[in-house]
């Protein structure tokens, strides 16, 4: 070939390919994740994660800027959580991407819990909130007599939520209205969240004893003494009042006569609230391990050793049960045995509880949150 044009086609093949290289052809613009299962969990040092729920593989990482202990909440589509600083934070769940950042003048350790397009929650202050969603507008509040650490559960027309004043307040969801209050004789504190069956409520009590209200007056029907304080929220499945205490054990309570069905002893004090699923308990407790029992017999199914003290509580999904702890790990076990699928490092001891958002958009709550399974 004449030496003139191969130079030619030497250098046009050169421009083509530097162009075909050029970043106003190939832009490097992120990819937006699309809308999958995600499991949402926080830690101590302020970090809300998402992760795939299949692996554990970390899709983003947000930091609030303070303490979190309470779980998330999903309502309209957004993630809702708060913290310690006294911030309500609102998040896309698809990208942690801050949408809005909410101050309430006092650190929020509840849950959030939701109905329609409200959710509630309190703060350390005593004040309790009813916002809206779609509006980002003040429903409605009340300021009750002291902290309110209790996340709040939903009793017919009523939230229904405990104080540390002694307190279970019943308040008209749509208005804020009181149908009720129930002033326990201990003048206890109540850090443990309410259980709803029906009209029936349960709340345990840091004097250790589980109360049975009646959701139409709040008049008490039974109460039960452990031998030490309760924090673990109960739940209430198939006729039983399962919870912890911190005499080490764990109850399963007849909910029509306050008796007991069975009690199983762990080695160390019970705060996690428990998760029912297929017949089954799963339960955490100080002494590093995660309890599974059947809910008839109270037979231990199984039990796996983690590297800290468990207070955050369990989520089951699709025969996966999610649990973290103070080794600052999430876990994702089978839940037919306990095998480990996969665990992913936090960086910090773990007091939230996980939240799940599947593919469809439906979200799963564990009972700490006063939305689990009733």
């Amino acid at each position: 070939m004449n030496t003139r044009y191969s130079k030619f086609f030497i250098g046009l093949f050169a421009s083509v390919t530097l162009m075909a290289c050029s970043k106003n052809y190939s832009k490097d613009d992120l990819l937006i994740p699309g809308k999958s299962a995600s499991l949402f969990i926080a830690n101590e040092s302020g970090f809300v994660y998402a992760l795939n729920p299949s692996d554990g593989a970390k899709k983003w990482e947000y930091y609030t800027g303070s303490k979190v202990s309470g779980s998330p909440y999903i309502s309209n589509g957004n993630l809702y959580i708060g913290a310690e600083d006294g911030y309500l934070h609102k998040l896309d769940p698809n990208t942690g991407a801050e949408i809005k950042r909410l101050n309430f003048n006092s650190p929020i350790v509840s849950s959030p819990v939701g109905d329609a397009n409200n959710i509630y929650f309190g703060t350390e202050s005593g004040r309790f909130v009813c916002w809206n969603t779609v509006k980002d507008t003040l429903v409605w509040d009340f300021t009750a007599g002291g902290a309110i650490r209790s996340s709040a559960a939903i009793e017919g027309n009523n939230v229904v939520v405990g104080c540390d004043d002694g307190n279970v307040y019943a308040r008209d969801k749509t208005n804020g209205a009181s149908t009720w209050t129930w002033n326990s004789p201990t003048a206890t504190q109540f850090y443990s969240s309410p259980a709803v069956n029906g009209d029936r409520i349960y709340i345990g009590g840091y004097d250790g004893a589980m109360y049975a209200l009646r959701g139409t007056d709040g008049s008490m029907r039974w109460s039960y003494q452990t031998g030490g304080s309760i924090l673990s929220s109960p739940v209430s499945y198939g006729g039983n009042i399962i919870f912890g205490s911190y005499d080490t054990k764990l109850y399963c309570i007849d909910s029509g006569s306050g008796l007991p069905r069975w009690v199983n002893k762990t080695t160390d004090r019970i705060t996690c609230s428990p998760y029912a699923a297929d017949q089954i308990i799963y339960v955490g407790s100080y002494d590093y391990y995660l309890y599974a029992y059947h809910i008839i017999t109270g037979e231990l199914r199984w039990k796996v050793k983690t590297e800290g003290l468990i207070k955050s509580s369990p989520l089951v999904h699709v025969n996966t049960v999610y649990y973290a702890g103070y080794d600052n790990n999430i876990y994702a076990a089978d839940t037919a045995k306990g095998v480990l699928n996969w665990k992913r490092n936090t960086n910090n001891v773990v007091n939230s509880s996980p939240v799940l958002l599947d593919s469809t958009g439906q979200a799963f709550y564990p009972s700490i949150s006063g939305a689990g399974p009733f």
